[in-house]
């Protein structure tokens, strides 16, 4: 299975692929608004890990594109606060 996680905290990020690579996912990063719809264009996802506070972008903002794009990956909305 193929994640996109999309986290600004590299610590979070770091700990988490950390976490899904030892189940044997294959995990990528971005740490914002304009990787992460780099990546989704480049590569399909099974998942999409999505912390809503990233910085400067906001994480619904992606989830809002890629519905209004017709695209149906699931998406997981996280944030650490």
């Amino acid at each position: 299975m193929r994640i996109l996680l999309v986290e600004d905290d590299q610590r979070i990020a770091g700990f988490m692929k950390r976490g899904l690579a030892a189940e044997a996912y294959d995990v990528d990063l971005a740490s914002g608004k304009a990787q992460a719809l780099a990546l989704i264009e480049a590569c399909p996802y099974d998942v999409i890990i999505l912390d809503i506070f990233l910085g400067v972008d906001d994480g619904l903002d992606i989830c809002r594109v890629l519905r209004q794009r017709s695209m149906r990956t699931p998406i997981v909305i996280m944030t650490a606060k």
